[in-house]
């Protein structure tokens, strides 16, 4: 806590800060995520380009033996054997495309990740939204807050601004 009861506040004074350890640690495990994420798109990007080069190879190799196949020089069990080498090379280029975009979407969701973290982390410093006094401190130094989606949060301050009042008699 950085104020106490009484105190004139303005708008931005930081008032409190959770203690923020356990959001800086999941913030460096996003981080690794999301590094260990884009080193895993660009290895699946290689493994594309490597597909695509056999690829190239087994298609070059199948049309030469087709052709020969065609002229009857190599006997149909040399020519299948090519044949299925090729086709096996067209999937592989196919499943290293999935894998890039699988890849890519795993970026996508482990840069969301960070952001959430990021965005927690922030949330652990409570500033003043206004001007004003601290009219009441429910909490003191090392007490547990509870703030949920699920249940109500512990109040922790008041600020009131106590230049401009209505009081009814």
């Amino acid at each position: 806590l950085y104020v106490k009861e009484g105190d004139l506040v303005t708008k931005g004074t930081l008032l409190a800060q959770i203690n923020p350890e356990i959001y800086v640690s999941a913030l460096d495990r996003v981080a690794a995520s999301v590094s260990s994420s884009k080193a895993n798109l660009e290895s699946s990007k290689a493994r594309l380009t490597q597909s695509e080069a056999q690829f190239r190879n087994s298609e070059l190799t199948y049309n030469r033996n087709k052709k020969l196949f065609d002229e009857g020089v190599i006997s149909s069990s040399d020519f299948e054997s090519v044949k299925s080498a090729y086709e096996v090379a067209k999937g592989d280029v196919e499943a290293a495309r999935q894998s890039v975009s699988a890849s890519s979407f795993g970026v996508q969701s482990a840069e969301a990740s960070y952001k959430e973290s990021k965005e927690n982390l922030n949330k652990t410093s409570i500033f003043a939204p206004v001007d004003g006094t601290i009219s009441k401190l429910s909490v003191e130094k090392g007490e547990r807050v509870v703030g949920t989606e699920m249940m109500a949060g512990t109040e922790v301050i008041r600020l009131a601004n106590l230049n401009e009042m209505e009081v009814n008699v």
